[in-house]
């Protein structure tokens, strides 16, 4: 991008990592949500630029920049825009500073996924059914925390298991093929007898 050091794209992308990791419109993987960010962010689109959760509009962040250069929107530069835009995004990330690692650290972000989910239920719900469905969900990590240290301590025998139902099925296919072979030769001589 136009004007940004190498310094403050490193902190503009840690500031976007952390907005991502639990505020991310609901829509969007991890990735996909910083992809989406950093498009609208190289072509000054708002309307993309919230992907990652930082709702802020480009035109205010930089009407805000402008005002602390002593300049107006209409005399900044591309690259005075790119830096204004980046500034103002890392410093209102600080109240989500190290969401990143802290969504790294549980379960590989599961938890946020969850998170996203349940910002879109209280969004088209309301907060009445938050409590029951709270208790609900609650079982159903519990659940998936047991399933995946079952899938990880059995992964070995679950997949020698597979193999054999693998096996059994071929064999079983291979026994109805050549049971049916037969069959089907005697249906075609018996309507080929039949026809004429």
């Amino acid at each position: 991008m136009e004007g940004v050091s190498l310094d403050l794209a490193k902190k503009a992308m840690k500031s976007a990592m952390d907005w991502a990791a639990f505020n991310r419109l609901g829509q969007y993987s991890f990735g996909e949500a910083i992809e989406v960010w950093a498009r609208g962010m190289k072509e000054q689109r708002s309307q993309v630029t919230d992907a990652i959760g930082w709702v802020t509009n480009l035109d205010n962040a930089w009407k805000k920049y402008a005002a602390s250069i002593g300049k107006t929107v209409g005399q900044l530069t591309n690259a005075e825009k790119n830096q204004g835009g980046l500034l103002l995004m890392i410093k209102e990330g600080l109240a989500v500073q190290g969401d990143a690692e802290r969504a790294a650290n549980l379960y590989g972000g599961a938890l946020s996924k969850m998170n996203v989910v349940l910002q879109n239920v209280r969004k088209n719900m309301g907060d009445a059914l938050l409590p029951i469905l709270s208790n609900f969900i609650e079982k159903i990590v519990q659940a998936a925390k047991k399933a995946e240290e079952y899938f990880y301590i059995n992964k070995e025998l679950i997949q020698l298991k597979v193999e054999n139902t693998v096996d059994k099925i071929k064999s079983a296919y291979d026994a109805l093929r050549t049971t049916i072979a037969p069959l089907n030769n005697d249906l075609r001589t018996s309507y080929d007898v039949f026809s004429s």
